[in-house]
């Protein structure tokens, strides 16, 4: 797995303490919750890193709909939250294609 493109600030420590690009292992992800947070809005995805912060939760944070659908086959995420309005589509068809490629995984909307 790759840690997820697209956070808050560039250069920030990404999910588990490791950088963008570095491989996340089945032994680090051992026991942690893997949030995927879909987002245009930095400070909504920076609220959500601070909300989980010190806890057993990992926000992976993607900025528009093409990163979220690849963090999404990269990561699998045990959640995703979706904003409904995303600068490259809409999060309803978002949803479409997070559905097509896992029908089991939780999305819960926000706007």
């Amino acid at each position: 797995m790759t840690v997820a493109e697209g956070d808050v600030e560039a250069g920030e420590r990404r999910a588990f303490g490791h950088q963008r690009g570095e491989r996340i292992g089945a032994e680090e992800r051992a026991g942690i919750i893997l949030v995927e947070h879909i987002d245009d809005d930095r400070s909504v995805l920076h609220i959500f890193k601070q909300i989980f912060k010190d806890t057993d939760v990992s926000v992976l944070a993607a900025n528009t709909a093409a990163e979220g659908r690849s963090v999404l086959a990269e990561q699998k995420p045990d959640v995703v939250i979706l904003d409904i309005m995303l600068p490259d589509q809409s999060g309803l068809e978002t949803f479409e294609q997070i559905y097509e490629h896992d029908s089991k995984v939780p999305v819960i909307f926000i706007t």
